[in-house]
């Protein structure tokens, strides 16, 4: 059949629509209270490939060598402290670690082949699938020049609303980010801050506009209780 078969050739010609994601975690073998570390979350996702290991390409940072994995890099010390007198953050005071690492997700440019970077937390529990699905949603937004990060966190401390369980920036984004990254290093004072608090003020003070998505995070931290 003519008709059904020059049907075929032109919806096989129809470009398939795909949301393309790089991730990447620091993962620290200092125990927590639960006396469970970052890595041991990490030697259990890696070979079942879920966490960051279910996106299309990913980068891992230790305090350890873990050459059975692949793409995992040293921060020989991670120098990240909690229960900092007169700290911005509740928790970990860590932007030098996250800067460092930052600074190797530019230079390593794999994440150039991909639609979003998403910086996500060992314990961030998520979904590639369904992430790239929801991010589909913002691929106008996203494909602007100086790209799109996303606001995850409505009331947060501080006006922090980028939580640091997932950071999730557009090609977009991260380009304009790594051209002007050594102004965000001079100009924001981030001795006292959480990564997440920099990154934040980084990105609003270079010009990347934010997109706010308060629903696809669980975190109770973001929100007012």
């Amino acid at each position: 059949n003519i008709g059904l078969l020059s049907l075929v050739l032109r919806v096989s010609q129809e470009p398939i629509s795909f949301t393309s994601i790089f991730c990447w975690s620091i993962a620290r073998t200092q125990k927590t209270g639960s006396g469970m570390s970052e890595l041991d979350l990490i030697h259990a996702q890696y070979p079942r490939a879920a966490g960051i290991f279910s996106c299309d390409e990913y980068m891992l940072f230790s305090d350890r060598e873990l050459d059975y994995i692949p793409f995992s890099h040293i921060i020989a010390s991670l120098v990240g402290r909690t229960h900092v007198p007169g700290s911005l953050t509740a928790t970990w005071v860590n932007a030098d670690d996250f800067i460092n690492a930052w600074e190797r997700v530019i230079r390593d440019i794999r994440y150039a082949n991909h639609d979003w970077v998403v910086k996500a937390d060992p314990d961030a529990v998520f979904s590639a699938d369904a992430l790239r699905q929801h991010l589909g949603n913002y691929k106008g937004q996203a494909s602007s020049d100086r790209g799109v990060y996303m606001k995850n966190c409505e009331a947060g401390p501080r006006g922090l609303q980028l939580f640091g369980s997932m950071e999730l920036l557009s090609l977009g984004a991260m380009k304009t980010f790594g051209a002007n990254r050594e102004l965000c290093k001079t100009m924001i004072h981030h001795e006292l801050m959480g990564e997440d608090l920099w990154l934040q003020r980084c990105l609003d003070q270079i010009g990347v506009p934010p997109l706010e998505d308060y629903l696809f995070l669980a975190d109770a931290r973001g929100f007012e209780i």
